[in-house]
């Protein structure tokens, strides 16, 4: 995407205050014209926290033009017009919060308008997350649509999108003004400065260190393999308060076949928490595993095995008689059955052997 700082002629600001609303990135570009290239603005007022502020499009410069704006000030907007191979742009606001600190936001709100064949939709995603999608309609509203108590906790560089959709033409515009994010900013109760994830032949170990420290409990080491939910498998004590670097340790003894991820619920003794950042690590296979068991649809999943031979399956007759072999390339592996008669077989998979039953 190329990176196309806004030429907002209009107010937009990043808020956070601990007690009332303060500006934390304004663009008024009450003096551009249609032929202003988009350039950075650095006025407002930076609160203590939030830094490195920045708009981008994934539109060229030359589709910027100038649009009459409206609330304070009213002079001016941006209006992006669409294209055959972009009818619907993307804006991206980003912005960082310092290492000790967190941002909780409480609200998003902005006006969009369109033209006739423009954009009918505008979808806010804040890290990724949706946080859902309101229509466009072809005058500025009166107020500012909103996204209000959002609330969660946001550390490290944090990505607002506007994903437009739905236009009815290539050629439509899209006008954006009065963009706010508001919440507060506040020290983080502990300061993580290295999390990371090691894969050893039967567990996966995890290792953490901290900066400082406040009123810390201790850490719940959360798990979830794809499609599950977060289970806790673990905990370690914290250190109170402490402003000496801390390392920590949890060892994984029984991980998931495949990847594993892995998060910190760092919890103070008054009850309040943070989640970390999330991390991930294959989990090597130590047993044998085959289901469902009995088989009834012609299908049984094996599992490759870390040890000599583990990367092939072999299927044995309750005679004796080798019936099927298959190479093990992935993780877990399904292995068609269908074809064999009704009845009970062994399946190996190198020293390992389990009991098999087809119906």
């Amino acid at each position: 995407m190329k990176k196309i700082y806004f030429l907002f002629s209009m107010l937009v600001a990043v808020v956070f205050a601990q007690t009332a609303i303060g500006q934390v990135y304004l663009a008024n570009f009450d003096d551009i014209t249609t032929t202003t290239t988009p350039k950075p603005y650095t006025g407002g007022t930076v609160l203590s926290g939030i830094s490195n502020q920045s708009m981008t499009a994934n539109t060229a410069a030359t589709t910027f033009s100038v649009f009459a704006g409206v609330g304070t000030p009213a002079t001016k907007a941006l209006a992006v017009a669409g294209t055959a191979a972009l009818p619907n742009p993307t804006f991206t606001l980003t912005f960082d919060v310092q290492t000790s600190k967190k941002a909780v936001i409480s609200k998003i709100s902005f006006r969009p308008q369109r033209s006739g064949t423009g954009p009918q939709n505008c979808e806010v995603k804040i890290n990724g997350v949706s946080l859902g999608t309101q229509a466009v309609l072809t005058a500025f509203p009166a107020l500012p649509l909103e996204y209000n108590t959002i609330t969660t906790n946001y550390t490290g560089t944090v990505t607002i999108e506007f994903i437009t959709s739905g236009a009815s033409g290539t050629t439509g515009t899209f006008r954006f003004d009065d963009v706010t994010v508001a919440g507060s900013v506040a020290a983080l109760p502990v300061t993580m400065t290295k999390f990371y994830a090691q894969n050893d032949k039967k567990s996966i170990e995890l290792n953490w260190e901290t900066a400082s420290e406040t009123n810390n409990l201790g850490f719940e080491i959360e798990r979830k393999s794809l499609n599950q939910n977060w289970e806790r498998i673990g905990f370690v004590n914290g250190n109170g308060t402490s402003n000496q670097l801390n390392a920590y340790r949890f060892a994984d003894e029984k991980p998931q076949v495949g990847l594993n991820y892995y998060r910190l619920k760092q919890n103070d003794f008054d009850g309040k928490f943070e989640l970390s950042h999330i991390i991930s690590a294959k989990g090597k296979a130590n047993e044998l595993v085959a289901f469902p068991n009995p088989i009834f649809a012609g299908v049984v999943y094996v599992n490759a095995i870390e040890e000599k031979g583990g990367n092939s399956a072999t299927i044995i007759d309750a005679m004796g008689k080798l019936v099927l072999l298959q190479m093990l390339t992935q993780d877990l592996n399904a292995i068609d059955v269908s074809r064999l008669p009704q009845g009970i077989y062994s399946i190996k998979v190198g020293s390992q052997n389990r009991l098999i039953e087809i119906h």
